[in-house]
């Protein structure tokens, strides 16, 4: 099993998005993704399974499926 140390991996500006996967399956990918206080994701229809873990500050979320 491959452990991974998140607050030590370097996070690319979005631009540059496709570096901050760091593990990719048929399932899902894991990518890292920082935003500053305020900031927010586009609104976006996610094609894999997407899990968020905040590793500092607060994030809400809003599922459009049932």
């Amino acid at each position: 099993m491959k452990v991974f140390s998140l607050k030590e991996m370097q996070v690319f500006p979005y631009e540059e998005r496709g570096k901050n996967v760091f593990f990719k399956s048929d399932e899902f990918k894991t990518r890292l993704i920082e935003l500053a206080p305020g900031e927010k994701l586009p609104d976006c229809t996610m094609h894999e399974n997407v899990i968020f873990y905040v590793l500092k500050g607060e994030a809400h979320s809003i599922s459009w499926r049932e």
